[in-house]
């Protein structure tokens, strides 16, 4: 593993505090509030590791860990703070109604399934994900959203992914997940330099026609959407939970892949500017 100095470290984080630091002045987010949530999320991100460690989150070894002062981290200890979920459970329904061969046909398609009543399809599709939600909860958010359409006592999947774009709280904790994976990936990639190295792509072109932009954000999502679709169905033979084969083999690891498009008329004072090409 290359060895960082603070000097470097205090460099990289400036760069990853920058695109924070513009949504904060966009927002009129000011400096102090700023300083008060970063100190809250020191607090929780250190008790998640101490924990993860299984060692004991004491606030004496959170304030130890993160350089708050102890009465700080006290004040934190006592706030309530809605736990944020490892994964969205939504999301992770649609993915195995895609690829679990008890919600999908021959062909790998998702099926109509029944949705009425405790021992209904649906019902058992959701069991199957996680015990803490009601069927009828989850069937409520995603005909919301539009992401299935019911037909009397069934139901049929009508997207390829689950998009919360009524949320702007949710919207933002996906970004957060897939920030906290880039950096994982980047720092894998330079820093422990593993081999194979971790996928980290970025095209830029910076002097499109601007009446094409319709054109090439239809684009960009329709051929990103069918780019996850293979994605999904190559790593579902891989997972234990959608591939029954897999029941004798060690489980538990975890591969994220994440893709987004921007597009704008013409780049706002401060950001980045780069030359036609890829990177």
């Amino acid at each position: 593993m290359k060895a960082m100095s603070r000097s470097t470290l205090h460099s990289c984080l400036r760069l990853m505090l920058r695109p924070v630091v513009r949504f904060c002045f966009r927002r009129a987010l000011k400096l102090q509030e700023f300083l008060d949530v970063t100190k809250q999320v020191f607090f929780e991100v250190a008790t998640e590791e101490l924990r993860s460690g299984s060692k004991a989150a004491s606030t004496s070894k959170v304030a130890l860990a993160t350089g708050l002062t102890r009465r700080e981290a006290t004040r934190l200890a006592q706030e309530e703070n809605a736990p944020e979920p490892a994964m969205n459970i939504l999301t992770r329904i649609i993915g195995k109604w895609q690829s679990h061969p008890d919600f999908t046909n021959k062909k790998g398609e998702p099926i109509i399934l029944s949705c009425e009543g405790k021992d209904s399809q649906f019902a058992a599709l959701v069991a199957s994900v996680t015990k803490d939600l009601n069927p009828y909860t989850a069937l409520f958010e995603l005909e919301r959203v539009g992401a299935v359409e019911r037909k009397g006592d069934k139901v049929a999947l009508e997207v390829d992914v689950y998009v919360p774009s009524a949320s702007v709280e949710e919207g933002f904790r996906i970004l957060s997940r897939d920030s906290s994976d880039l950096i994982a990936a980047v720092e894998g990639n330079v820093v422990q330099q593993i081999s194979p190295p971790h996928l980290h792509i970025r095209t830029h072109y910076d002097n499109i026609a601007v009446e094409h932009l319709p054109e090439i954000r239809s684009w960009l999502l329709e051929e990103g959407t069918k780019f996850h679709a293979r994605v999904r169905e190559f790593l579902a033979l891989h997972d234990k939970d959608l591939n029954p084969r897999l029941v004798a083999q060690p489980g538990g690891a975890r591969v994220a892949l994440s893709a987004f498009s921007f597009t704008e008329e013409k780049p706002a004072q401060g950001h980045e500017v780069q030359k036609k090409g890829r990177r």
